[in-house]
């Protein structure tokens, strides 16, 4: 432990980042999970009433969101709570990861006009609000085992790599959605689907510890 104050103290905090292969595969999940928030955040509502998407009327294409919001406090107010552990949350990031993932499957094969599925969609994608407290709360719990002094500089590195990272992500995606709506969502199924794969890493490795 030591003194990291000033903007030293970032070299010392991206050192933590690198040294300890928890912290930096929590690190590349939260990197990953940005670029598929960008992509859903930003295309979803646009591919519902696209005529190339869904081609949904506007007035019913709001119960998608409608449906994800209610998915999100439910979990948040009945789920979250009970989270107990490294292990816990690494399950609770697992489903989320999965669950989303699914939710843009559903999405990019439901057939044009069928709010039922697209609804279903919906609902899948609020699990995702698992995520975000989840990394943080996990990052935050790894970096204060090492240095609790390193907590504000590593979660701003954490922060700053996936703005960082993810700067990008709209323009690129924007070309990819001319060219064919689906490729985003399939690009972000590909990134959530590794993210499965880097919890299930994280998950042996503190088992082993």
């Amino acid at each position: 432990r030591s003194d990291i104050s000033g903007f030293k103290g970032y070299r010392k905090a991206l050192q933590i980042v690198i040294r300890r292969r928890a912290i930096l595969l929590i690190f590349l999940c939260n990197i990953l999970g940005n670029f598929y928030f960008t992509v859903s955040g930003t295309y979803n509502a646009l591919y519902l009433t696209d005529s190339r998407g869904l081609a949904l009327d506007e007035s019913l294409a709001s119960l998608v969101p409608a449906a994800s919001s209610v998915t999100s406090i439910l979990l948040l107010t009945i789920f979250s709570p009970m989270i107990r552990g490294e292990v816990g949350l690494l399950k609770s990031l697992t489903m989320a990861y999965l669950l989303s993932a699914l939710s843009l499957t559903v999405l990019v094969t439901t057939p044009k006009g069928y709010l039922s599925l697209a609804a279903l969609s919906g609902v899948l994608s609020g699990f995702y609000t698992l995520a975000y407290p989840s990394v943080r709360t996990f990052l935050t719990n790894r970096i204060d085992i090492v240095d609790e002094k390193a907590r504000a500089k590593v979660l701003s590195l954490s922060t700053t790599f996936s703005a960082l990272a993810n700067w990008l992500t709209p323009t690129l995606a924007g070309y990819a959605y001319q060219i064919d709506p689906r490729i985003p969502f399939l690009a972000s199924i590909a990134v959530l689907a590794m993210n499965v794969i880097i919890t299930m890493a994280i998950k042996r490795l503190i088992e082993r510890e």
